[in-house]
């Protein structure tokens, strides 16, 4: 996987606006996950509901 401050730089050198920086950002590292496998993402991925806000939170830690 490249690293995340390279891929955040290129994107705050392309984009013209913070808006713009953070989609940019998103679709870069969106590439990254589509190349690795899940059994790579599975280690670093935890998911939780909330019983009281009835939501789920997903958190991936690198």
């Amino acid at each position: 996987m490249r690293d995340l401050m390279q891929m955040s730089y290129e994107a705050s050198q392309t984009a013209k606006t913070p808006l713009e920086q953070q989609i940019l950002f998103t679709e870069m590292l969106f590439k990254e996950f589509a190349k690795m496998k899940s059994a790579d993402i599975a280690p670093h991925l935890s998911c939780t509901f909330d019983v009281i806000r009835r939501e789920y939170k997903v958190v991936l830690s690198f």
